[in-house]
């Protein structure tokens, strides 16, 4: 730099040692170590007015990136894989996007070892690809395995692949639980636990002191406080960034959750005497909601589908289509939301995947609360 700086002053010579010392510092980003090239590419001097040099020094350390990047993978060092990815994105969106690929390709083949954090914080496209070209051919159990993503406020979040299912009651006619053929198109997450009391509080801001007792348990909430819920939730920094957008999940979504590839009444073996091992219903709790997940989970890994509180829905509640569709978002108009899975002081039968309920929008129950539903967007450079 100091002897650059000597010549700089003297036009006819720069060109010609210029172009040496240039020369001498882009092979000695090469050779140094990968993180004091960074930092020294930072301090490029820009040659002739331009940017040409300092892109020069930008290029190396990108190209040694990517290589360390791919290196680390390999090696299933996939934290300090994510370090270089951040470093690559920070300089390169177009590039760190090519190498989404190479992330799918080590979540397709090693996913057990993606730890929570990890997986929080991978980018959107990469966790969609995953889901449609790995997850979609993933059995249930295989799904379960899957390492849940936790968000910003503590939240699990477990990632489902687009599909197709038969929605409705096998034995019923009527046409508000008739037999029809869903596809989803779309991968979405889902809350792996119905949203809790602290949870709630922490999102809405509500500072008032909370029971050691009341924090684990289900929030009782109207539809309207719950869509407000995830509109909030999705606005947080945190979340933006990572491109989580939280809604209530349709019908559709949230019976495809809870089958998690079955097609009888329940997702489970037994019948109804098998229930008590999954559902808090009024057998079992007495009326009374309990701490989430201290039942067995679903096939997916969802805990608490039937019974404890039943959830909203997106939808409004009215008659099921005739014939199959395409991702149904349910009636425009209508009087109820819909409600499903049943809660504490439910009998044994409504507790069931088909099983559908409804409820004004605007009432609170004790009886009704919610999970969410996250559709993952890409995040631009404004956000």
């Amino acid at each position: 730099f100091r002897h650059f700086e000597l010549v700089s002053v003297n036009p006819s010579t720069m060109s010609l040692v210029g172009a040496r010392i240039t020369k001498a510092m882009l092979d000695r980003l090469r050779e140094i170590p990968l993180d004091q090239a960074i930092e020294e590419a930072e301090l490029f001097p820009e040659l002739n007015g331009d940017q040409e040099t300092k892109d020069a020094a930008n290029d190396v350390v990108a190209a040694r990136l990517a290589r360390a990047f791919r290196d680390s993978i390999k090696k299933a060092s996939y934290e300090s894989a994510f370090k270089k990815y951040e470093a690559i994105a920070a300089r390169d969106a177009s590039e760190a996007s090519r190498l989404s690929n190479v992330w799918v390709a080590a979540l397709k083949s090693d996913y057990e070892a993606f730890t929570s954090s990890l997986i929080s914080q991978l980018p959107p496209a990469v966790m969609r690809d995953f889901a449609r070209t790995a997850l979609v051919k993933f059995s249930a159990e295989e799904i379960a395995k899957v390492p849940s993503l936790e968000n910003s406020v503590g939240m699990e979040l477990k990632i489902l692949p687009p599909g197709t299912f038969i929605m409705g009651n096998q034995k019923s006619q009527d046409a508000r639980d008739r037999l029809h053929q869903v596809t989803l198109t779309q991968p979405f997450m889902i809350g792996v636990h119905e949203v809790t009391v602290k949870q709630f509080r922490a999102v809405m801001g509500e500072t008032e002191s909370i029971d050691e007792h009341d924090a684990p348990l289900p929030v009782n909430v109207s539809w309207e406080g719950a869509s407000n819920f995830c509109k909030i939730l999705s606005e947080m920094p945190g979340e933006r960034r990572a491109g989580r957008v939280y809604r209530l999940p349709s019908e559709a979504e949230w019976e495809y959750a809870c089958r998690g590839g079955t097609s009888n009444t329940h997702f489970f073996d037994g019948g109804i005497d098998s229930l008590a091992l999954y559902a808090w219903f009024d057998r079992t709790a007495s009326g009374r909601k309990r701490p989430v997940g201290q039942k067995l989970a679903n096939p997916c890994g969802l805990y608490d589908m039937y019974g404890n509180v039943q959830e909203w829905c997106q939808d409004w509640f009215g008659y099921y289509p005739l014939g199959s569709v395409i991702d149904p978002a349910g009636p425009l108009v209508g009087v109820d939301r819909v409600v499903r899975g049943g809660a504490s002081n439910s009998y044994a039968e409504s507790c069931g995947s088909w099983v559908r309920g409804q409820g004004q929008p605007t009432r609170v129950s004790g009886e009704t609360g919610f999970r969410v539903a996250v559709s993952l967007v890409d995040v631009t450079n404004s956000d």
